[in-house]
């Protein structure tokens, strides 16, 4: 059996081994179709682990009123026989769709390494809505001059020398903890990825990949995930922009962050990572690991169910930003403000001056978080400093304030004084650093002194700091 033709051109990834994501793969396609209004959409080709998945797809893309009306840009591959032809030297139970022999189910995307095309690879969990999806097809080729396939030959090796290295591009995995995407080291994000082919030209270009994951599944000791899997076996990988993979947990879990994303340029692929928007509320509450998970995120699911009818989506929706100040916050505010006033008052202009290392004058964390800008005469009592704090596990902003405090009365500065506060967003991997918002205990910090310390530190250099009284 050759590739098929749908193999040989640029087009999208994906792949079916369940009759649950149907839903999604027809979401997928009416987003397409809605994006690409004026022109036709680049191929998605679905690759199916059973026969038996097809006509049922086909019957459910007649039966829709949208997609029967928009045929879309759609092609089926029966992966397992068509990796058996390719690769009659590979034990056929590495293709079998017998769950008791194989774990494929666990780790599909490693049938994709068998292929001698690069991989455009996108989840059935997420809607495309901006035509800069080419990018990444562009992005897929980047590094061949523009070719996607070329057929191979008997003079070809069948795999790349072992020193070739491998680059995905993908976005940083959403932390709900961290309230922030992930940047290397830390794990990529698999439900968007990009992997161009290796320059060296063989007939099975990832070829050393999959037996990576063969090997790995077939250790007794492993029973990760298989996004896990795909990041133990290419560590090395490069930061797509945010807008590539916007991952549905931010929407609740970071407004701020969420609404500067989405201000801040076109959203390409919004990604339901978690529970999906065709989900019971039962599997919602169990894949999001939250209660009310359909109030949450209402927004994006009605976005889903918009787009999967046909409609045009001009923009993802903001996120509700609303106060987490509670009474008991304002009361610890007050309280602290009374502590710096009593200390402040017995401060004798001598200060302390024990010969320790002076208090960091910028300390931030990555992501979006509550920050505070705090001034105080150092030790000496000669000079007025400002300081900046941002705190990953801050709640509220007494919360980033508190430590500082502490630190800087502890080392005999004087006059010490919460200015206010509001959010940092610190983003390492696309180099930027924005200072916004206000404090509801402490009002609104003066974001440009602020922003202007954290460029004056030149730890940052290179980033694009700026600073806007927006948000909370």
């Amino acid at each position: 059996m050759s590739l098929p033709d749908c193999l040989t051109s640029p087009h999208l990834t994906t792949i079916l081994t369940t009759t649950s994501y149907i839903p999604g793969l027809l979401g997928l396609l009416a987003s397409l179709n809605t994006t690409f209004s004026s022109s036709l959409p680049p191929p998605l080709v679905c690759h199916v682990t059973s026969d038996s998945l097809v006509p049922i797809i086909t019957s459910a893309i007649a039966n829709d009123p949208y997609l029967s009306a928009h045929p879309p840009n759609l092609h089926f591959v029966a992966i397992f026989p068509l990796l058996n032809s390719l690769h009659p030297q590979l034990p056929p139970h590495h293709f079998s769709p017998d769950p008791t022999t194989t774990t494929f189910l666990d780790a599909a995307r490693r049938l994709l390494f068998l292929l001698p095309v690069p991989i455009v690879y996108v989840d059935l969990d997420v809607l495309v809505l901006s035509t800069a999806i080419t990018d990444l097809l562009a992005l897929a080729t980047a590094p061949n001059n523009g070719i996607w396939y070329t057929p191979p030959t008997t003079t070809l090796p069948k795999s790349p020398p072992p020193t070739t290295t491998y680059t995905v591009h993908a976005c940083g995995n959403w932390r709900n903890k961290k309230r922030s995407f992930n940047s290397p080291p830390d794990n990529f994000n698999s439900g968007v990825m990009v992997l161009p082919l290796p320059t060296s030209p063989t007939t099975t270009p990832f070829l050393p990949l999959y037996h990576a994951c063969i090997e790995r599944l077939e250790d007794s000791m492993w029973n990760d995930t298989e996004e896990k899997l795909l990041n133990v076996i290419l560590p090395d990988w490069t930061v797509l922009d945010l807008r590539y993979n916007l991952q549905k947990r931010a929407f609740h879990h970071n407004p701020a962050l969420w609404n500067t994303l989405v201000k801040e340029g076109e959203t390409v692929i919004l990604h339901y990572v978690g529970g999906k928007p065709w989900n019971s509320v039962e599997e919602l509450e169990k894949c999001d690991w939250e209660a009310d998970v359909v109030g949450k995120y209402r927004d994006l699911f009605a976005l889903w169910v918009k787009a999967r009818n046909g409609e045009v989506i001009p923009r993802v929706p903001f996120a509700s930003v609303t106060s987490t100040t509670s009474e008991d916050d304002q009361m610890a505010v007050k309280a602290m403000q009374e502590r710096i006033s009593e200390a402040n008052a017995k401060a004798d202009g001598g200060g302390k001056q024990d010969g320790s290392p002076p208090v960091a004058a910028v300390k931030i964390d990555e992501g979006a978080n509550k920050y505070v800008l705090v001034s105080a005469r150092d030790p000496s009592m000669t000079r007025r400093c400002f300081f900046v704090r941002s705190d990953v596990g801050a709640e509220y902003h007494k919360d980033a304030a508190d430590p500082l405090v502490s630190e800087l009365l502890e080392k005999g500065y004087g006059d010490v004084n919460v200015t206010g506060g509001g959010r940092i967003l610190l983003d390492t991997a696309q180099k930027v650093v924005t200072v916004y918002g206000h404090s509801y205990g402490f009002g609104r910090a003066d974001h440009e002194t602020s922003a202007d310390l954290i460029i004056a530190q030149g730890w940052y250099e290179g980033f694009e700091v700026t600073w806007h009284n927006e948000g909370y």
